[in-house]
């Protein structure tokens, strides 16, 4: 049999096993750990698919540091004869959940990487003819008022310089780093990132550039996509690396009060020329930016996402009312009334969710007339979004019941849509925009001790994953 398949064109070998990887579901990458074994010129070609990504996420951290060691064994070259899989890592991430238990101890302890296991990995992910292109080493998700977890500083000088070469390594366009405080002004110089994803990290204004220090003038790069959040991120950006955002295609920002609103709209002029999609997270507050934004300046701007999220209170409950809730549109309203008309958007989603407990019910029957959606309605069927094509709006309804077991869940959201197609009338009758209305009902029953979640719905992450991309 051997033979058989050595008599096969080598080309059309690898064409067969490159159809396997195509669905990337676990039926493929079963197919393709079994093609490794048949013989060597399958291997071959078979891990360079098996191995393009690797994630480590919702693992515990002695199990995480044992994958890990496992993995450097075979990145490396067998015996000294040939190569390991390492040339063949496109992506390589590692994500703890930070709600777990010692999440931010283990964390800490997995950086500071006393047996230079990560270190190790870091030098063997890039190479003089090869290197990764995503690179992510960060949390989950921390609190809004949380910055970095580990100092810069506390790092040892090994996983300081093992990082850095791989940030200069030309292969690598997309980084995420995050719960690392006070780094250095020249974090990002001489790297060829076209993607950047910092969370609750900031910089500070020291040059720990080894061996170089205080050399010249940081030169960050021309990034293509920025996800930060403003209150530990965009501030040291803004202070050097502004000037190098002219390039910007997506941006994705999470606000929490005026300060981060105004370095946010610094972000979006600087990027006006170029930037596509924008994506603006707002929880709690919802500050008005400095200025109307001038979308009109954005010529290139095609998509545009505003999501709202008002968290559930440490204490007492504060119920909202429709009235609060339809007071919140203002601010929707005063984001999107750009002084010029926008001549590129065609995409506007809206996602608000509450975690202030809806009353009931009956939520949706009345301000009919007087609801704000009115203002928003008038405004994206105006010239000011002449090319205007699709408007998406995502709700996340907490809502109290007497039995959630017995509440008509169908019922309750066809009264949703029949309120949106009153407050949004032009827009449900428009021949040239498309409008679609998704709601998830997460219902408190006074009558249970459980909450019951409508799986009905994707999520955020299943609503906002093609806007960026």
């Amino acid at each position: 049999m051997p033979s058989l398949f050595h008599s096969l064109p080598r080309e059309l070998v690898d064409f067969c096993i490159d159809k396997l990887q195509e669905d990337r579901n676990e039926e493929s990458k079963a197919a393709l750990r079994a093609c490794s074994l048949v013989c060597r010129a399958f291997y071959h070609r078979a891990r360079v698919h098996l191995f393009k990504q690797i994630v480590f996420s919702g693992l515990l951290p002695a199990d995480l540091l044992s994958r890990l060691s496992s993995l450097l064994e075979v990145m490396k070259s067998p015996c000294g004869i040939g190569i390991g899989v390492a040339p063949f890592i496109r992506t390589f991430e590692i994500i703890i959940d930070s709600t777990a238990e010692n999440a931010v101890v283990e964390y800490s302890t997995l950086l500071i990487d006393h047996e230079n296991v990560l270190c190790k990995i870091m030098n063997a992910l890039h190479g003089p003819d090869y290197g990764i292109r995503k690179f992510s080493l960060a949390m989950s998700s921390s609190p809004p008022t949380s910055t970095g977890t580990i100092g810069w500083a506390d790092l040892n000088t090994s996983f300081k310089e093992s990082l850095y070469s791989l940030l200069q390594s030309p292969y690598l366009t997309f980084l995420h780093i995050g719960n690392i405080y006070d780094l250095p002004s020249t974090f990002l110089r001489d790297t060829k990132l076209e993607h950047l994803h910092l969370s609750h990290t900031n910089f500070s204004s020291l040059n720990d550039f080894p061996g170089e220090a205080g050399r010249g003038v940081p030169t960050p790069p021309a990034l293509g996509c920025v996800t930060m959040n403003p209150a530990d991120c965009l501030t040291g950006i803004a202070g050097g690396y502004l000037s190098h955002l002219q390039h910007l295609t997506t941006f994705t920002s999470t606000i929490f009060s005026s300060a981060h609103m105004d370095i946010t709209w610094e972000a979006m002029k600087a990027s006006a020329s170029s930037i596509e999609a924008i994506q603006l997270d707002f929880y709690e507050t919802f500050p008005p930016p400095p200025n109307a934004f001038d979308f009109g300046l954005m010529t290139k701007l095609r998509n545009l996402a505003l999501t709202h999220t008002i968290l559930m209170p440490d204490e007492e409950v504060e119920i909202t009312t429709a009235r609060t809730f339809d007071e919140d549109v203002q601010h929707i309203y005063s984001l999107l009334n750009t002084p010029t008309p926008a001549p590129a958007l065609r995409r506007v989603d809206i996602m608000i969710t509450s975690w202030q407990i809806f009353p009931d019910d009956d939520f949706f029957t009345g301000l009919h007339e007087s609801s704000r959606w009115h203002l928003i309605d008038s405004l994206l069927t105006s010239p000011k979004f002449p090319a205007l094509f699709e408007v998406d709006i995502f709700l996340s309804l907490p809502t109290v019941v007497e039995q959630a077991s017995n509440f008509d869940q169908k019922a309750f959201k066809a009264k949703v849509l029949e309120y949106f197609k009153q407050v949004l009338p032009r827009l449900t009758a428009s021949k040239t925009a498309s409008i679609g209305l998704d709601v998830q009902v997460i219902l408190f029953g006074r009558g249970d001790d459980h909450v019951l979640m409508d799986d009905e719905f994707e999520g955020e992450d299943g609503v906002f994953t093609t806007l960026l991309t």
